[in-house]
């Protein structure tokens, strides 16, 4: 089986040790592109991260390319009913947006809210309403610095979360209406939510550029290694090969150096079986 996407491993793996050295360890695996962590560590803007001049050296001594930075997400909600913390929230993604257009990174993956219930009704409504003009202000700003904003699914098996379902996700790029918006699916956080992938695959698949890649049997979010789970990894490339897929597949599992190195086995396995 061939697939034409991009594989890349994400610095999440490591995000207990330096950045440095988690590409190091990365470039030893046998990694070539990788996501670049920056919620509490790495490239976290709130925790004063390496000078990004030197990141980008160290990227290209180790021939790495950055197919993506995640956003800070942890203490910021884009739909807060205060505008001070709102925009606080919409400041701090803005920084990792310039950190991103600083390291010719063309996504930035972005929690589309901070997880929290969001009831039913009017309540949820207006928090959904917040949520999708703290993306406008994001994506215009994207737009400005040449890089894409990529909004993540997210687990929440109550239904009660913005952003943690596929039709939550269209709905947000359809009110944003911008080129410089798409969509990042977490395989895991779906089965969390709706038990499976395949669906919710399929209704974003036009808008979809990158895929988080983490194993798990939809009880929790688990990031286990490739093929210690339930996911059908072999279906999942066969349905990304029929759909002409191009784009990321980054694997954010647990389990150190040894995880990355057998989900990148399994991975090279079904691609060239």
């Amino acid at each position: 089986m061939t697939g034409g996407f991009r594989l890349a491993v994400s610095t999440w793996t490591f995000s207990q040790r330096p950045l440095f050295e988690a590409l190091d360890i990365l470039h030893l695996l046998g990694a070539t592109d990788v996501e670049l962590w920056a919620n509490g560590t790495h490239l976290d803007p709130r925790c004063e991260p390496p000078e990004i001049e030197e990141v980008a050296a160290a990227l290209d001594r180790l021939g790495l390319a950055a197919h993506s930075l995640h956003a800070p997400f942890r203490g910021l909600d884009l739909a807060a009913p205060a505008p001070e913390e709102r925009q606080e929230a919409v400041a701090t993604i803005g920084r990792a947006l310039e950190i991103a257009a600083r390291l010719d990174c063309p996504y930035v993956v972005v929690h589309p809210s901070d997880g929290s219930d969001r009831g039913e009704g009017p309540e949820r409504e207006a928090a959904w309403q917040r949520t999708a003009a703290s993306l406008e202000q994001l994506s215009r700003r994207a737009w400005e610095l040449g890089v894409t904003i990529l909004i993540e699914n997210l687990p929440d098996p109550g239904g009660r979360v913005i952003g943690g379902r596929s039709a939550d996700l269209l709905a947000l790029l359809e009110a944003v209406g911008s080129p410089h918006l798409g969509i990042c699916l977490d395989v895991g956080h779906a089965l969390v939510s709706t038990g499976g992938w395949e669906r919710e695959l399929a209704a974003v698949f036009p808008y979809l550029r990158s895929i988080h890649a983490a194993d798990g049997d939809g009880s929790a979010d688990a990031h286990l290694p490739l093929g210690e789970g339930a996911v059908p990894w072999e279906r999942l490339l066969g349905a990304l090969r029929q759909r002409g897929y191009s784009g990321g597949f980054v694997l954010e599992v647990a389990g150190g150096e040894e995880g990355v190195r057998r989900s990148l086995e399994l991975i090279s396995r079904l691609r060239s079986g």
